[in-house]
């Protein structure tokens, strides 16, 4: 199994970002390949990303949008109470975002597609 970090939806939008094209084909693994997810988290950190960085809401929309065709719901891992047990000892030294992903791929035994380096010293990453 593989997840998606919020790199992955971020460069994929980001034409300018050097991994832009990259970040397309694993978006596109989510309708592809049988066993690519998206955290619910990774989601919430998207949208959150873009409000930080000055998104209009117009802006979001056309992209959540776009994302609908992107992202099948049943793509969509939920959040359970196991991942949240283990989110607070990786906080420590992780983002609140990242310690989640890292739980839910050690917990579900799953590669993270990321390019972020904090979660590849953690856990198994793919790029």
């Amino acid at each position: 199994m593989k997840i998606l970090d919020t790199v992955v939806l971020i460069d994929a939008i980001r034409e300018e970002d050097r991994h832009h094209e990259k970040a397309k084909r694993h978006l596109d693994l989510l309708n592809e390949e049988k066993d690519v997810y998206v955290p619910s988290s990774v989601l919430l950190e998207f949208d959150l990303e873009m409000k930080a960085h000055g998104y209009t809401l117009e802006e979001r929309k056309l992209t959540w949008e776009d994302m609908l065709v992107k992202i099948p719901p049943n793509k969509v891992l939920p959040l359970t109470p196991s991942y949240f047990a283990e989110t607070p000892k990786l906080e420590t030294d992780l983002s609140y975002f990242d310690a989640i992903i890292i739980s839910m791929s050690k917990e579900l035994g799953a590669k993270v597609i990321t390019t972020d380096k904090e979660i590849g010293s953690k856990t198994n990453t793919y790029w």
